[in-house]
């Protein structure tokens, strides 16, 4: 991520206009996501970024928060999380599109998303949602597109996804 980040702040100098669509990476032997795994991205102006390593079981409070003022998206696919990463979320204000797809998340409850009320996507497909508790979706008023495919959910729970008249 280092070599990554310097090179891109570098293109970002020579070219004052410049911001980073999207950075896709598979971070290999990285279990704990923390604020000095992105820091090296401060300044780059990224607007989406997608880390798959397949190993990741945990994102730290504030591993974002060098590139919170600029991302819209957000991508932790194909990893290992067993919880939503909330705290994590919780200061990434413009953050519209979120992918957990293919984890191994089972609960969601009302605090899940509190901190990204700004999504209008979100995909959870291919967990293990078993149980999404009342009003888990409530802070997302701005949510169109919701993908839980793959899942162990069943009818009853599916009820609580119905939005408040």
């Amino acid at each position: 991520m280092q070599i990554i980040g310097r090179h891109l702040r570098e293109q970002k100098a020579r070219n004052k206009n410049t911001a980073v669509s999207l950075l896709d990476c598979a971070l290999r032997g990285v279990s704990v996501l923390s604020s000095s795994s992105v820091s090296e991205l401060a300044g780059v102006g990224l607007h989406g970024l997608v880390i798959s390593s397949g190993d990741i079981r945990r994102v730290q409070q504030g591993a974002f928060s060098t590139v919170a003022s600029s991302l819209f998206a957000l991508g932790l696919p194909n990893n290992q999380l067993s919880v939503v990463p909330t705290e994590a979320l919780t200061r990434l204000w413009n953050l519209d599109r979120l992918d957990l797809s293919n984890n191994k998340i089972h609960t969601l409850d009302s605090n899940s998303f509190k901190g990204v009320k700004n999504l209008t996507y979100l995909d959870l497909s291919d967990n293990q949602l078993t149980d999404i508790l009342e009003g888990a979706f409530v802070p997302l008023v701005k949510l169109s597109v919701l993908r839980l495919r793959g899942n162990l959910l069943k009818v009853a729970t599916l009820v609580t996804l119905k939005r408040p008249l």
